[in-house]
């Protein structure tokens, strides 16, 4: 019977006959064995297929090699790679998902090298900084733990110093304090301990990842290390956002134990029922080193050198009449390549033109924006600073609402890329917000100039 480490050959298999194989074939997913590796190395089609040694393949971690080859939609190969979504896709995804986009190339030629690669490095750097933050939690919640303790030695100090001063009624009144300080340590110490627990059971699988993408970029394929490392990716980004989910409880803040005496307590000895006010006092831990959630594969995409630019077409058919104030904001080509024009005059609304330049329609219904943000093929930002929100609209044949995110800021300018739409807000701030309008995060910039106004986000790239 064969052991749990055997490979067999699958031509070999394929014929009804058993033998070991030596080597793995990553294109075809079975093993060979010498004979078939022979005759799979000579063979036009496939002797440019990678291989790896069959003990290589049998260390990799199968949570690295357990990526799907294939897609999920049309049971291709992964075969193209498209730079404007960041994102491999077979033949088929192009030609439906993808035939606006610029720069669609071979997935081979992208995952060329990729062992050697700035992307690799990233994600490898990812887990190793991920790992650091984890350390510095952990120590902030060792010290934490440990600070509390000697927060309760100071307090039981302060009494036995007050103690002097009030003896007639220190006994009870002491006994009462102790209970409160007992209670609150024993109530933090266990909320701190079980954060703490999380932290290093995520240490753990964090380390145990690296170690297994160790061995991955050593011995595995490019394509295996490519699909890893996108799979590696989505892994990090739910990973940041339940450390970020953790940092919020109360189990991560820094406590300290402190006593508060009564004022009256020297000149109303008598008349006293209590000592002070056990109490917590809670704040944030320094911030850590940031782990960028969003290491990406690029490709190079060669662009034409711009020898001239000539006015091809002119936009008409939309009537300015005197008086009427028009302050183009903003302007996008929509995906049916219709293009929108943001007008915040007096008198503005969303202007929409054909793709041949001629006008189509006036929407005032909207309110007056500012900002337009493209999130897909189907849906479309747009700030509008009067109102302090920004609306997402339903494109089609007719432009609708979706939902209205309220953000009561000051804004104007947007952009979109990944999973969240970036808001300038005045006069020096940046807002991630995500598509359930809840604001992510808030990046304060100290600028040289009054306000920030306009804001492009491409790739891993704020302008």
């Amino acid at each position: 019977m064969a052991s749990s480490s055997w490979v067999s050959c699958g031509p070999c298999e394929y014929r009804h006959e058993t033998q070991e194989a030596d080597v793995w074939c990553s294109v075809c997913e079975e093993g060979l064995c010498r004979s078939c590796h022979g005759h799979h190395s000579v063979i036009k089609s496939t002797r440019d297929h990678e291989l790896m040694l069959i003990k290589a393949h049998k260390i990799l971690a199968k949570g690295m090699l357990s990526v799907n080859m294939e897609c999920n939609l049309h049971n291709e190969k992964f075969e193209l790679y498209c730079p404007s979504h960041e994102i491999h896709c077979c033949v088929h995804c192009v030609i439906t998902q993808h035939k606006h986009c610029t720069g669609v190339t071979s997935l081979r030629k992208v995952i060329q090298n990729i062992k050697g690669s700035t992307s690799l490095s990233n994600i490898k750097s990812n887990l190793k900084d991920r790992l650091l933050n984890i350390d510095g939690l952990i120590k902030n919640g060792t010290d934490n733990f440990i600070g509390i303790n000697t927060d309760k030695d100071n307090v039981k100090r302060e009494l036995k110093k007050l103690r002097m001063s009030i003896e007639n009624k220190l006994d009870i009144l002491e006994t009462k304090i102790l209970t409160d300080v007992d209670s609150i340590q024993h109530q933090h110490k266990t909320c701190i301990a079980d954060i703490v627990s999380k932290l290093q059971r995520k240490r753990d699988a964090l380390n145990q990842a690296l170690i297994d993408f160790e061995n991955l970029q050593k011995n595995a394929s490019d394509f295996h290390i490519y699909m890893a490392m996108k799979k590696l990716e989505t892994d990090l980004l739910q990973e940041g956002k339940e450390i970020n989910s953790l940092l919020l409880q109360e189990g991560m803040k820094l406590k300290r134990v402190y006593f508060s005496p009564n004022a009256d307590l020297l000149s109303s000895v008598s008349d006293t029922t209590f000592l002070g006010n056990v109490a917590v006092r809670t704040s944030l831990f320094p911030l850590l080193k940031e782990v960028n959630t969003n290491a990406q594969i690029s490709s190079k995409v060669s662009a034409k050198n711009i020898i001239s630019v000539q006015l091809k077409r002119r936009l008409s058919g939309y009537q300015v009449y005197e008086g009427e104030d028009v302050n183009i904001s903003s302007i996008i080509v929509l995906p049916d390549r219709n293009i929108l024009i943001a007008d915040f005059g007096d008198d503005g609304g969303i202007l929409l033109f054909s793709e041949s330049g001629n006008f189509i329609t006036k929407m005032t219904q909207f309110g007056k924006p500012y900002g337009t943000a493209l999130i897909d093929d189907y849906r479309i930002a747009l700030s509008f600073p009067k109102n302090r929100n920004i609306k997402i609209l339903k494109l089609g044949s007719r432009i609708s609402l979706i939902k209205t995110f309220q953000l009561d800021v000051d804004l104007n300018a947007i952009s979109y890329y990944g999973t969240h739409i970036s808001v300038c807000s005045r006069p020096q701030s940046v807002l991630f917000v995500d598509l359930n309008g809840v604001i992510a995060k808030r990046l304060d910039l100290e600028l040289p100039y009054a306000c920030i106004t306009f804001i492009h986000c491409h790739s891993n790239r704020m302008l």
